[in-house]
């Protein structure tokens, strides 16, 4: 009897070495169609357009998480893809419309698309514009160094912001003032923007 509980004891031992040694269970693959970010789900919209910067194509917005969209453009060459702009933005109400313009801002007779961001994080608005030229896209943004800026506390990124006010065709930069807790806000024209080819930023 002895020998039989041995027998059997040994038995149950080496099967469970077998289970526990050289087996792993893989996770299924994720479903792209249903992937997640910080446990939102990335939601995707997808439209076209026409003449942005003579460019014709569409564009691709994703929610990452929570209420941040991020919008892409693409036009086509040679069949394959080619990133143009990017705008990102928070919409708080579905009803919010994404602040994006398409204008002929210099007067050339080719169209920029004009891009009143929001970033997620902190919610900091800048303004943007993408133009095209001979050597490709550009994106500007307002340089703060070369604009006069009167009084101006730059104590760190959230000291100043800007806008495109569409009502008035301006670009508007909110910045603090020195000994103050205060903001104060002025028109800057187009000369104030500082612009860099698309191909030399990693834009998202």
């Amino acid at each position: 009897m002895k020998k039989l509980a041995v027998l059997v004891l040994t038995v149950l031992t080496a099967a469970l070495s077998l289970c526990g040694c050289g087996s792993r269970t893989e996770a299924p693959a994720a479903d792209k169609t249903d992937s997640t970010e910080m446990g939102e789900p990335v939601l995707f919209e997808k439209g076209s357009f026409q003449n942005i910067m003579g460019y014709d194509g569409y564009w691709e917005e994703e929610r990452p998480h929570s209420k941040h969209h991020i919008r892409r453009y693409y036009t086509e060459e040679n069949g394959s893809p080619v990133l143009i702009a990017c705008s990102w933005f928070w919409r708080s109400d579905p009803a919010d419309t994404v602040e994006d313009y398409v204008l002929d801002i210099d007067g050339d007779g080719v169209t920029e698309l004009v891009c009143n961001t929001v970033t997620g994080g902190s919610t900091h608005p800048e303004v943007y514009i993408y133009r095209r030229t001979a050597n490709g896209v550009e994106r500007g943004e307002i340089d703060r160094e070369k604009t006069n800026i009167p009084d101006f506390d730059d104590w760190g990124a959230n000291a100043s912001s800007s806008r495109y006010d569409a009502q008035t065709g301006q670009f508007l930069l909110s910045y603090s003032v020195k000994d103050s807790k205060n903001y104060k806000e002025i028109a800057v024209s187009l000369d104030a923007f500082a612009f860099t080819p698309l191909e030399d930023l990693s834009i998202l």
